[in-house]
Order: structure tokens, then C-alpha cells, then sequence
């Protein structure tokens, strides 16, 4: 299966399969060819998150997207951008990787303190008892030798901003892919058992065969080597390990875990993110990408008024600026024989001024739209 590389952008994507996209997914720009170089060796896909935004959902955060525009370009459609919808999976990458380690920490457990408060009331002093928990905080040294799995590190160069754009994912909800076979295999018995059902009753299949299948997301390809990635996987070992010390020691609270470690035998694989992207076209006709979280449905792109809209607006408003002045003037040269038309024509002519001043509204909105 040939990796695809968009000549604009710069990214890489493997096929679901043997069809090829027209365009990039990323930028809209480019038209996806076969890399002429060949790609390092591809690391397995272990976890994946299931694309979870419903349809209603979908459809109303594109809606929220394209409503609000002053004058959206004619591109800028919810109909348009859901056709255009694409599936994508962006990478990060899991590290399994054995730790030798001594460590040391604070643990704190809580305790409770019995006081005792003196109050005048009406009946004289009263002594009330208060009780206010603290914490005992006590040193921990100790070893470990653990394995720790599935650790995540952005595998593109531009995770930071992509995630800044999608917002978070919740990992917690991450699949096997060796589960995602399982159960497409136990889904397809209990089809089959169905179907024989429905053959031996005499009627006929409940889905006509070979329905077609919706196309398999895209997979964008990492673009850090995993030697670069390695130290963005040593917070998230650290925390583990303190997680852990903090269990082992039954404590309530814990604080200022320190260790000095080393590493072996780090295993990579990767996880996929679900995003959708889609496009509307600009004035200049150029392809204005959209991303949105395919787990939270959180929508992100570049939202641009059009000038040209705003322009076409403007004009028409002059002219009619213009046939209410020239029937005003009309009105005011008839107006020296008859009185009463004289002022008709001077309100048309104030008339005029206010609309050709308000042909300037729609390319302030815009400009100001797009300015921010």
C-alpha cells in the first residue's frame, strides 16, 4: 500500500485502502500522490478512539460554524461542509518501557485535632468543641523496578497546535484494535446467525447483499522520529511511578516525588485520534480547511466574511442612493412651479444621503469581521 505526501503541505497519509483521495485532508490544497521515497518502516497501530460524535451533534456545531457570518461566502454552507466531510486519524505514539528507579517523597496523612472554643451567649460561657483535620507529613525513600504501558507522546511536529485547535481527548476511552476485530467478528456471526434464521423461516435477507460500506478514515503518518518523542514520555513515566508510590504507601496526600531512574527496552506503537476536516472556499477561491474533534465534536477554522458579498451589497444600496436623488432633484426642479413638490424633494434628497451613507455599513462589517 503506497504512502500518499500532499506536495503543499508536506503530509503524509496511509490508505485505508487501495482508493486515493483527490485532495488533501489538511490543507484542501494539494492532490495526494505516491511518496517517490520510501517511508521508514510504519509502526503497528495498537489503540485507537472511536469517532463518538453523533449526527444531530455534527450538524449543529457545522451550522453554528457557518451562521454568524456577516455576509458568508456562497461556499459557506452546512450542506456544503457536510458533503464534504472527510475521516481522519492523526497518531500519537505509546511507549512501553521497563524502569529501575530509587525514589523519595513527602506522604501526608490526615489526622484530626480537638479544640475547645469559649462563647458568651444569653446563658452565660459556653465551651464548644471544634475539630479540625491536619496532615502529618512524613519522609519516603524506596526502589522500584516496574513496566509501565501505553505512555502517549505527540508524534507530528504540530501536535501542540492541533490539540490547541481540537481541543483534549479523553484516552480513557481509547479501543484495541485487536478488540475492534473481535468484535467486528462476533458482529458478522450474529449476523450470519440471523440471516439462516430468516432462511429457514422463508423470508428474505434483511439487508441486500454486498451493501456498500462507508470509506475508512485516512491515517495521517507520524513525523517525529520516536528518538525526538522519547523525552516527551518521561513526565507522563514519572507520574505513573508517583502514582503508584503513592498507592503502595496508603497515603492521603503526597508531594515533592523525586527519582532518578533508567530506561530499557522501550516497545513503540501508536494511537489514533479521530478528527473530521472539511472545506469551504474564500473569495480568491482558496480552500479554508475546518477540523473538527471527532470524540468531543469541538469545531476549529478560520471563519471569513466576503468582501465581494459586501461590495455587490454596497453598490446596489448607491444605486438606489442614486434613482431616489435623481427622482428627488426631478421633484425639487418641479417643485419651483409647485410649491408642496419642493419639499418632497428635499426629504428625498436627505433620504438619498442616508442610503448612500449606509452603503458603507456592509464593507466596515466585513472588514472588521475578518480584521478580528
Amino acid at each position: 500500500m503506497p504512502t500518499l505526501l500532499c506536495p503543499s503541505c508536506d503530509w503524509t497519509y496511509q490508505p485505508p485502502d487501495d482508493t486515493v483521495p483527490a485532495r488533501c485532508p489538511h490543507c484542501w490544497r494539494g492532490e495526494l500522490t505516491p511518496a517517490e521515497e520510501t517511508p521508514a518502516p510504519l509502526l503497528p497501530a495498537e489503540k485507537y478512539i472511536p469517532f463518538n460524535v453523533s449526527n444531530p451533534t455534527l450538524d449543529a456545531n457545522i451550522l453554528s460554524f457557518a451562521k454568524g457570518i456577516p455576509f458568508a461566502p456562497k461556499d459557506l454552507t452546512p450542506a456544503t461542509l457536510r458533503k464534504r466531510l472527510q475521516a481522519l486519524y492523526l497518531p500519537m505514539y505509546l511507549v512501553d518501557a521497563d524502569v529501575e528507579a530509587t525514589w523519595q517523597a513527602e506522604v501526608g496523612f490526615n489526622y484530626e485535632v480537638v479544640s475547645h472554643r469559649e462563647q458568651y451567649g444569653g446563658a452565660g460561657w459556653q465551651t464548644q468543641q471544634m475539630k479540625e483535620t491536619r496532615i502529618r507529613w512524613e519522609p519516603r525513600v524506596g526502589r522500584l523496578k516496574r513496566q509501565y504501558h501505553n505512555i502517549p507522546a505527540p508524534a507530528l511536529e504540530e501536535h501542540a497546535q492541533l490539540i490547541q485547535q481540537l481541543g483534549e481527548y479523553d484516552h480513557t476511552q481509547a479501543k484495541f484494535y485487536a478488540h475492534e476485530k473481535i468484535d467486528a467478528l462476533n458482529a458478522a456471526l450474529k449476523a450470519k446467525e440471523r440471516e439462516d434464521k430468516r432462511r429457514l423461516q422463508g423470508l428474505p435477507p434483511a439487508q441486500p447483499v454486498g451493501a456498500p460500506k462507508a470509506p475508512d478514515p485516512l491515517i495521517r503518518l507520524p513525523s517525529r522520529p520516536t528518538a525526538d518523542a522519547w523525552p516527551d514520555t518521561l513526565p507522563g513515566l514519572q507520574n505513573a511511578a508517583a502514582d503508584e508510590c503513592r498507592k503502595a504507601g496508603g497515603a492521603d496526600h503526597f508531594r515533592e516525588f523525586r527519582w532518578q531512574a533508567t530506561y530499557a527496552n522501550p516497545n513503540w506503537t501508536q494511537l489514533h485520534l479521530p478528527v473530521y476536516t472539511t472545506f469551504y472556499l474564500d473569495d480568491e477561491n482558496r480552500p479554508q480547511p475546518i477540523l473538527l474533534n471527532g470524540q468531543t465534536g469541538r469545531l476549529s477554522g478560520t471563519r471569513r466574511a466576503s468582501m465581494k458579498r459586501a461590495q455587490t451589497t454596497a453598490l446596489w444600496l448607491l444605486l438606489a442612493a442614486a434613482v431616489v436623488f435623481g427622482i428627488s432633484v426631478v421633484l425639487g426642479l418641479v417643485g419651483v412651479a409647485v410649491p408642496p413638490l419642493l419639499v418632497v424633494g428635499g426629504i428625498g434628497v436627505f433620504v438619498a444621503f442616508v442610503i448612500a451613507l449606509g452603503a458603507i455599513v456592509p464593507v466596515w462589517q466585513v472588514w472588521q469581521f475578518n480584521k478580528r
